[in-house]
């Protein structure tokens, strides 16, 4: 399947907060070695992120975002604020400080 096509059902998934097959769908991508340029990369992860948060507890965002971490796979600000926003919602202080400690080193390592 091209990337477009994938993109596509990504963003249908994220919209209709269908976060476990968006992350499915995520994971297939990567384990398949699906090529995506960094700005397509971020889109994709962010919407999983969006839809997770939307859609789940604290804990699954945070465990995404070390999943994806582990497969060398870096979210964008825009998904550690969504997570920071999901952790907030939950009274997760600490993990928020600890998600704006990785905005940070990110800013410096990548500015977006």
């Amino acid at each position: 399947r091209p990337f477009a096509e994938y993109m596509k059902c990504l963003i249908s998934l994220g919209r209709n907060a269908n976060w476990l097959q968006a992350v499915a769908l995520l994971r297939s991508m990567l384990a398949r070695s699906i090529r995506m340029s960094q700005e397509n990369s971020d889109r994709a992860t962010g919407i999983c992120v969006s839809s997770l948060a939307k859609s789940t507890s604290w804990p699954r965002v945070l465990e995404f975002l070390a999943e994806l971490q582990s497969q060398d796979v870096h979210p964008d600000r825009d998904s550690y604020n969504r997570a920071m926003n999901s952790c907030a919602k939950g009274w997760q202080w600490a993990h928020c400080l600890d998600l704006l400690g990785t905005i940070k080193q990110r800013c410096r390592d990548r500015p977006d």
